[in-house]
């Protein structure tokens, strides 16, 4: 196990699609969340209708009133999420949360003891849900995981400093699939390397991917994937190049492409699909010449992946999209939505993250 007190980057990476069973039954004493609301009718303005035709069906409100959310994962029975604490709780402010994808009651994943704290970066397995938590105060980060069966959540890694980032992508050994298997934790320590840490029995072993690329301007990944073989990740700075491939056997990173600062990654195994400007931008997974794979109105800001097709999250076009990796055209699966973020998938549904009016975080989602 790693327990080391430098500068951390952690990126949980495992099937973002994986089927979950139950999680925690400790309810929650936020009263001011209203869960499973009635449809909440989508921008049908004619404008609208002319250039969304896919928009046509309602979007449905998951989740409404809570604080500004930080983190999204969803499978066939239940969605998660985490909210940034409202710092005038109490100590014990939840800030990890479930909801049955049809609405109802909500139950608490995680409750800190000590206060107050953030928590973000949520990513799901068949076994486990994973995320990160921060205390406020000393910016000291842990990573957590619970058993989707139910129990108290358990500390894998702590004592790292420095914000961790939001998690993108699919990552499981030994395939990525939809629904998939339990996969592996990466964790990027600046002076360290990259990391992957799994569980066997009831310990957790961690093993070397790669050392950093970039000293002596250390630096960590902020947005990681991986497929079968390899591991790509988006650096934390923005000089060339940015996106690399490591193998998750160990070994040197590989440059493949500069992409914008900040860029959600994703992969299908053929291809690794990252943001420059206001396009999505395709390359081979070994390196090679880049293609537009999709353009929006503005920067694509998180991505997840399932069945054949990337979706993506526009917070400054108010919209969510789809395409598919064959090809054929962008679908916007909503619009006029606003600021939203992070968008997670179910089998059959895909849910995102926005605010209300008054800044407060919603879930909504609709068919794909």
């Amino acid at each position: 196990m790693i327990n080391r007190a430098n500068e951390l980057a952690l990126l949980v990476v495992s099937g973002l699609m994986s089927v979950v069973v139950g999680c925690g039954d400790q309810s929650s004493p936020v009263p001011s969340l209203d869960l499973g609301s009635e449809e909440a009718p989508n921008d049908l303005s004619l404008t609208n209708l002319k250039t969304c035709p896919f928009c046509v069906a309602k979007v449905k409100t998951l989740v409404s009133g809570s604080q500004p959310i930080t983190g999204l994962a969803a499978n066939g029975k239940y969605v998660f999420w985490s909210a940034k604490p409202d710092l005038n709780e109490s100590a014990n402010y939840p800030v990890v949360f479930q909801v049955p994808v049809t609405g109802g009651g909500h139950t608490t994943v995680y409750a800190p003891a000590q206060a107050p704290q953030n928590a973000s970066s949520i990513v799901l397995d068949q076994t486990n849900v994973y995320f990160l938590a921060a205390v406020v105060a000393s910016s000291s980060y842990t990573l957590w995981y619970a058993p989707q069966s139910g129990g108290a959540p358990q500390s894998i890694l702590s004592g790292f400093e420095d914000q961790p980032q939001p998690i993108q992508g699919c990552a499981v050994r030994p395939a990525c699939t939809p629904f998939g298997t339990p996969g592996e934790i990466l964790a990027a320590i600046p002076d360290a390397g990259l990391f992957a840490v799994h569980q066997v029995s009831s310990a957790w072993v961690s093993r070397t991917l790669s050392v950093p690329v970039d000293m002596p301007n250390v630096y960590y990944p902020m947005n990681v994937t991986a497929d079968a073989n390899n591991a790509y990740f988006v650096k934390d700075t923005a000089s060339p190049p940015s996106v690399f491939q490591v193998s998750l056997s160990g070994g040197a990173p590989i440059a493949l492409a500069t992409a914008a600062l900040g860029s959600p990654i994703a992969t299908d195994g053929a291809g690794v699909y990252f943001v420059i400007g206001t396009s999505i931008v395709r390359i081979p997974v070994n390196g090679g010449a880049g293609s537009t794979f999709a353009a929006d109105s503005g920067p694509p800001t998180t991505f997840a992946v399932d069945n054949g097709n990337l979706y993506w999250t526009c917070t400054s076009c108010g919209t969510v999209s789809k395409k598919a990796f064959s090809g054929g055209a962008t679908k916007t699966i909503a619009s006029g939505q606003l600021l939203p973020k992070f968008v997670a998938l179910g089998p059959s549904h895909v849910y995102w993250s926005a605010s209300d009016a008054l800044g407060a975080g919603v879930i909504r989602y609709r068919s794909k």
